[in-house]
């Protein structure tokens, strides 16, 4: 019988707590595949420490920005996109909806919340990511920006991702960031790859903070994109990390064809946080992996050597079947094997798109790979999309007991109405034999503009109503092309607020612009105490014309303006002589209510006028007055 020794300690070598041992599953033809995979090093030359990084932040005195954009190639291969076709006709067909879900736990209750990064029409979908630490440190990223936030939802700093790697050596083509906070060592951790899918170019970034503050810098590590050096580029990673590890997975595809097949990297954490020497191997030829998920240990602590891990079989029609993989040691000991196991689930299949309010572009749903989930007290939480009934797609929750290799799974849908695809998922207790997960997604249908929610699923596998936490403000037109298809996903950002008791977790996702582009947002989710849930409801005013918000402004300012038709603005700060302090912005803007945001971190204290200008005519001009903090 293998076995997982599994201790909570601090990285630095203070132990919090001692779990004990797990026992991992019998290794039975019936269960255990006969491959067991052994770790190769990296070759020379293949992995390097890039140096301390600490960039001043890009334009963090006005950060301004207006509420459109590339397109990036489409990952469905044929198969996928033959099996959505067929999906999409069976859910637009008439089939009846089924019957509303049946709710009883308590919902979600949204507390701080905030508009995260626009990624000023750069990239989509965002790849929405975050972490917040003990200390209240945000970091988010969306798919090549960086900020930092407060708990207020002030940005302390921004920046692309290139530019806080700084490595002019790497093309400007970075993309598909995660974030993860290492409760156990109060440190940070990021992930960004390079994205122009040549294998000779294909990089692995690894960013460790320096402190338990992302403002103080971090130690930059890169790692070869196709270790196999057979002409392979690496994507979609998923990050997870042990008492002493981080574990950074990821799919190689070919130059010009088709998926290769999945690896595990292994990275010495203590180290890196040091800026010291990487210490690091992989793992390849893995039975049926494809997107493999590493999973961190749900709350407070670590644990390990070795990790779990699991995957689905991603793009496929249908599977009932659930891989689990296990590292059952770390690098130090010499002897890790990765063992993997066959997992009976209830079969599970792909979705058709999803629809939108206002436009006949249809959303992408992407597959049913594993997006994210932890692990706690013997048990593997974990989500994906699936198709709930007749082609629509819901949140597939799983919990999966390592000692048995049994899951049992549960879909959270409304087939006959909406879509919910894209979940992330965090522990909603402090108490380690308590089940009660948080599960943050998207949401679209033909009725409503795309948004984003949460759900809670208690102890008990009850669901509770959904909360709304950001209503879409419009459809989402990104792709300006003969494209059928919008991007959306391709994941959301969940990270459980350690300390916090009671509990709370903290997501980005993404939901609909005014500007018909994906805008990134940020909120604190709660249990809530009733059988209701918190939704966040825009006002609106038709009566007004422009709302500025909040005034006085000691922060960030939002500038609420609507135009009858889509013309060129631009929007000034005048002082009260009539003197243009700051040209802020100038842009085409979109018929219909425009937000408009930036930082005051420029002005001095005291009383100025906004100028909305439209073809040479002031659309409106607002006074604002600049606080003192």
């Amino acid at each position: 019988m293998k076995k997982i020794s599994i201790i909570a300690c601090l990285l630095l070598g203070s132990c919090i707590a001692n779990y004990a041992q797990v026992s991992l599953p019998q290794g039975d033809a019936a269960q255990k595949l006969q491959k067991v995979c052994h770790p190769a090093p990296f070759k020379p030359g293949d992995c390097r420490f890039v140096g301390f990084r600490n960039p001043p932040s890009a334009d963090l005195q006005w950060l301004p920005s207006l509420t459109k954009a590339s397109e990036n190639e489409s990952e469905d291969d044929l198969q996928l996109r033959k099996i959505k076709a067929a999906k999409n006709t069976l859910k637009f067909s008439g089939t009846d909806a089924t019957p509303a879900q049946k709710t009883t736990a308590t919902a979600p209750v949204v507390g701080a919340h905030f508009n995260g990064i626009d990624n000023g029409g750069g990239n989509s979908p965002l790849d929405n990511t975050v972490a917040i630490s003990n200390a209240g440190k945000i970091v988010s990223f969306v798919n090549s920006k960086v900020s930092y936030y407060n708990t207020s939802g002030s940005a302390t700093y921004t920046n692309d991702l290139w530019t806080l790697i700084g490595d002019a050596t790497l093309t400007n083509s970075m993309c598909d960031p995660k974030v993860i906070y290492d409760n156990a060592a109060d440190r940070f951790i990021f992930y960004a790859q390079v994205c122009d899918k040549i294998s000779a170019n294909s990089v692995v970034v690894l960013g460790f903070s320096k402190t338990n503050d992302p403002a103080a810098g971090w130690y930059i590590y890169e790692l070869t994109g196709n270790p196999l050096s057979d002409y392979s580029w690496f994507d979609y990673p998923k990050m997870g990390i042990s008492n002493d590890e981080v574990f950074v997975t990821g799919n190689l595809f070919y130059e010009g064809a088709g998926f290769n097949q999945a690896v595990v990297y292994q990275v010495a954490k203590g180290p890196c946080y040091a800026g010291g020497t990487l210490s690091a191997q992989y793992w390849s030829g893995i039975s049926g992996g494809f997107t493999i998920l590493p999973v961190s240990l749900g709350q407070t602590g670590a644990y390990g050597p070795g990790i779990y891990m699991v995957n689905t079989a991603g793009s496929t029609s249908g599977a009932s079947t659930i891989k689990l993989h296990v590292v059952t040691n770390n690098i130090a000991s010499g002897a890790a094997a990765l063992n993997t196991y066959d997992v009976t689930t209830p079969t599970y299949s792909t979705g058709g798109d999803a629809a939108q309010l206002g436009s006949s572009r249809m959303l992408d749903a992407g597959d049913c790979r594993s997006l994210d989930g932890f692990y706690l007290n013997g048990v593997i939480h974990f989500v994906f999309n699936t198709d709930a009934g007749s082609g629509w797609n819901g949140v597939n929750y799983n919990r999966l007991t390592v000692a048995t290799a049994t899951n049992t799974s549960s879909v959270f849908g409304a087939a006959g109405s909406t879509d919910r695809c894209y979940p992330a998922i965090s522990s909603i207790s402090n108490t380690a034999t308590d089940k009660s997960v948080m599960i943050a997604y998207n949401e679209s249908s033909a009725s409503m503009y795309p948004r984003t929610c949460a759900v809670i699923c208690d102890n008990s596998g009850a669901w509770s109503s959904p909360t709304i936490v950001k209503a879409g403000s419009s459809y989402v037109h990104y792709t300006w092309s003969s494209a059928a298809t919008e991007r959306w996903g391709d994941y959301t950002g969940m990270c459980k607020k350690f300390n916090d008791n009671p509990a709370a977790a903290w997501m980005a996702g993404m939901y609909g612009s005014s500007s018909n582009l994906w805008m990134q947002y940020i909120a604190e989710l709660k249990a809530g105490t009733g059988s209701g849930g918190s939704a966040v409801i825009d006002v609106k005013n038709d009566a007004e014309i422009i709302r500025v918000s909040p005034n006085p402004v000691y922060e960030n300012c939002d500038i609420t303006f609507t135009l009858k038709e889509r013309e060129s603005i631009t929007i000034n700060i005048i002082d009260m002589n009539g003197k243009v302090v700051k040209e802020l912005f100038s842009t085409i803007a979109e018929a219909g209510e425009n937000v408009f945001s930036f930082n005051k971190a420029n002005l001095s204290t005291g009383t100025y006028f906004v100028h909305v200008n439209s073809k040479s005519t002031i659309v409106k001009n607002e006074k604002i007055v600049i606080g003192n903090k």
